[in-house]
């Protein structure tokens, strides 16, 4: 039995509940505000949100997809094929060409993994983007989700492909 109990102020716990439901609320709110597309799934890459820029970078609600689909519809699949293969060559283990292939680097580095990607948008246009994903960690160090965050860089394709052109004229 400890000699010295903590004794807690009145309306601590509440207090904490308040501070907590506040710091969520910011957060939330930046992340539905910010101009960057924001995608977070749970660990099986279940969409779990999807902020107003990836409604409007990729013409799905977050109605539609979130807790309906995986990230994985979002991608295309040669990509995901490619990025499994070269994963378990570098890594010598077998990586799926699932969510797997976009999750396991971030996964595995406990960090940001960065990479260029085609987004498929729900009319079924093309998109390039450079996406970041990284590993969300609970407190007692369990992964509990990744997040995602896209830019599109179509105009930076097209001006490359602009610069190619006229070296080759």
């Amino acid at each position: 039995m400890d000699q010295f109990p903590l004794k807690k102020k009145p309306g601590h716990d509440e207090n904490l509940s308040n501070a907590l439901a506040e710091g969520y609320l910011l957060l939330e709110t930046v992340i539905h505000t910010t101009e960057l597309p924001v995608i977070s799934t749970d660990t099986k890459g279940i969409i779990t949100s999807f902020n107003k820029a990836a409604e409007n970078l990729l013409g799905y609600t977050a109605e539609e997809l979130v807790g309906k689909a995986t990230l994985v519809v979002l991608h295309d699949s040669i990509e995901l094929i490619q990025r499994a293969s070269k994963l378990s060559t570098e890594l010598g283990v077998e990586v799926e060409p699932n969510f797997e292939a976009l999750s396991f680097r971030a996964q595995l580095m406990r960090g940001i993994d960065q990479d260029e990607w085609t987004y498929a948008r729900k009319d079924g246009t093309r998109l390039p983007v450079r996406v970041s994903i990284t590993g969300l960690w609970d407190d007692n160090d369990k992964l509990i989700g990744y997040a995602n965050i896209a830019t599109d860089i179509s105009a930076e394709r097209q001006a490359q492909q602009q610069i190619k052109n006229k070296r080759n004229r």
